[in-house]
């Protein structure tokens, strides 16, 4: 026991180090990477993820909304500066990306496949289009369908489950849609309400109150 008293210690006391007190909430977090590591890391993705989208002269020039997205920044950057006064030092910058399909696969991938240092990865090159496979498997990892039966007994358990969907839903959400009720039979799930609607993705507002209202019911004591 004595022979490994001393890597114990080494590692507890690594791990206290790393706690660190967040500055908003309060609370303890653990720092798996120094801040000014992460800091310079972000420096170097947002160089990287630049670089291609000026190049194919995806960057919108145009002064009234670059005005506009520069007034919404230096709210939120104040608000920074306040809660860490020391970040009023950082570089901050922001570029308008002049593409839709870019601008929501990055929001995409800031849920699914972030980096313990902050760092946003998009599942495919975005100058080539060539898919990353180790990034991939991330936001597979995240799929609905798949995580069906991981999740088997726990969905079992649920007093309600209402799926719908658009069958024009530019997204497609109508095949996500069938391909999740379809998992959920193969666990022995079939009390569901399943509806595909004559619709796109946008401007269904109107459905708000059926699933409302189904799940309400089913959720009242």
């Amino acid at each position: 026991m004595q022979l490994f008293r001393f890597p114990f210690l080494l590692a507890l006391t690594l791990l206290v180090t790393a706690c660190q007190t967040a500055p908003v909430t309060g609370r303890k977090q653990l720092m798996l990477v120094p801040e000014s590591q992460a800091i310079q890391a972000s420096t170097q993705a947002y160089a990287e993820v630049l670089a291609p989208i000026k190049k194919q002269g995806k960057l919108n020039d145009d002064p009234a909304m670059k005005a506009r997205v520069d007034k919404i920044t230096a709210r939120l950057v104040a608000q920074a500066i306040k809660y860490r006064p020391e970040t009023e030092s950082w570089d901050w910058q922001v570029a308008v990306i002049d593409d839709p399909k870019t601008l929501n696969a990055w929001c995409m991938a800031a849920c699914y496949s972030t980096d313990e240092d902050g760092t946003v990865r998009l599942p495919f090159d975005p100058a080539t289009s060539e898919l990353v496979p180790e990034v991939w498997e991330r936001w597979l990892a995240w799929d609905p369908v798949r995580m069906v039966a991981k999740h088997a007994d726990a969905v079992r358990s649920l007093a309600a489950i209402y799926i719908d969907a658009g069958k024009k839903d530019e997204w497609f959400l109508d095949l996500g849609a069938e391909a999740f009720r379809r998992a959920l039979v193969e666990i022995g799930v079939t009390d569901v309400y399943f509806e595909l609607f004559d619709a796109t993705h946008m401007a269904i507002e109107y459905r708000y109150p059926l699933g409302i209202r189904y799940l309400a019911e089913r959720l009242s004591p």
